[in-house]
């Protein structure tokens, strides 16, 4: 490429840049402190608190060093990630660079600054590099950033039939991310089923029938119990509810109806489902469903699907608003209340309700503590 009298071989730098990652690359073998065991393509890693010989010898390795003139409070670094989570800038304790990081859009390092006290593994998306493959670790699956794409199909590849099944994100990596939930499994569990639907084909319109599989979701028992304290709703009934990913739906709005309580159907937009910044965030998950919910009490109120909606209908009309109709601010108290809760939460325990969901605590236990919390929140 040739810029203004300026040459630039990038095939070049590209090789350049691939041969100072695998000269330099630099591992620390300060164990990690945390509770998951990923399998690395070069061994099996190891969480320091799994009662294993080498998780004890690691605890004995850091209790040694920790006296060894302060090394392990230097060895504190600070991550400056960009609006993808990629990490940009590494800074020590004392503010001062120890590593820059450029990428290309679908993820490869372009650039790389650094001295040669600090390596970090987390780059782009903040997933960690493989150091035998160059691919980044998604929980889910390995990412080839150099051809970017997957190294193995999506397992929620039956959802978008209109995308590569190896393709990231939309081929629109600037303003989407790929997380390693896929859908948000502590507050909604997914379930299949066949269902027989009508089309009309043919210059005659000839309607058929056909069999097709049907993606629907329902809320856990932990979220459920949740959404019922909040909305005051009856847990049963929140446990009945489906969940149907509906693509016509706005990003971040849903639809409630049912003909009964414990036949209700919540619309769900794909923005809630994707295994992006919404599927993702438990906050909004919560403060969503708090008010969707709520319209269950609605249902039972009226006894009938016809009544329901065209009360609901009526509202909007009368008021020429969504969120001022008065059934939505009879549902926004289940939000409300929620954030009263959460807050309360936060404030004396110093954790949350979505980080609880979020947690890998038995369903029972997760209920256990919403209960706990609740009482002193209600007293």
């Amino acid at each position: 490429m040739k810029l203004i009298g300026l040459t630039i071989n990038y095939k070049d730098k590209y090789n350049q840049q691939l041969q100072s990652i695998k000269d330099n690359y630099k591992t620390f073998d300060l164990p990690y402190n945390g509770q998951d065991n990923p399998d690395y393509v070069n061994g099996k890693g190891f969480s320091s608190n799994d009662d294993t010989p080498e998780a004890a010898q690691a605890r004995a390795m850091v209790k040694t060093r920790a006296g060894e003139a302060g090394t392990n409070e230097r060895m504190q670094f600070y991550y400056h990630p960009n609006h993808l989570g990629s990490s940009i800038y590494i800074t020590n304790l004392a503010g001062e660079v120890m590593q820059h990081i450029e990428y290309v859009p679908y993820g490869e390092v372009f650039i790389e600054e650094r001295n040669n006290t600090w390596n970090t593994p987390y780059l782009f998306n903040a997933k960690e590099l493989d150091e035998e493959t160059g691919m980044n670790y998604y929980g889910a699956r390995y990412y080839e950033p150099r051809l970017s794409l997957w190294v193995s199909v999506d397992p929620l590849a039956e959802k978008y039939v209109f995308w590569g099944v190896y393709t990231y994100c939309y081929d629109s990596p600037l303003n989407h991310i790929d997380v390693e939930g896929l859908f948000p499994i502590g507050f909604v569990t997914q379930y299949t089923r066949e269902v027989t639907r009508t089309q009309a084909v043919g210059m005659s319109n000839t309607v058929v029938s056909y069999t097709a599989q049907e993606t629907y979701f329902k809320f856990t028992e932990s979220a459920a119990y949740a959404l019922s304290l909040v909305s005051g709703v009856p847990v049963e009934y929140i446990k009945n509810a489906e969940l149907v990913e509906w693509r016509n739906q706005p990003s971040g709005n849903c639809i409630t109806f049912g003909s009964s309580p414990n036949n209700v159907r919540i619309l769900v937009s794909p923005y809630y489902i994707n295994d992006d910044e919404g599927g993702q965030d438990y906050n909004l998950w919560l403060r969503e469903f708090s008010h969707e919910v709520s319209h269950i009490k609605q249902i039972a109120r009226d006894k009938d699907v016809g009544v329901y909606l065209l009360k609901s209908i009526w509202g909007y009309i009368k008021t020429f608003s969504h969120d001022n109709a008065p059934r939505e601010i009879e549902a926004e108290q289940g939000t409300n209340v929620f954030n009263q809760f959460n807050r309360f939460v936060k404030t004396k325990h110093r954790t949350s309700v979505e980080a609880l969901l979020k947690s890998k605590k038995a369903e029972t236990d997760k209920i256990k503590m919403l209960k706990e919390w609740w009482k002193e929140f209600s007293e």
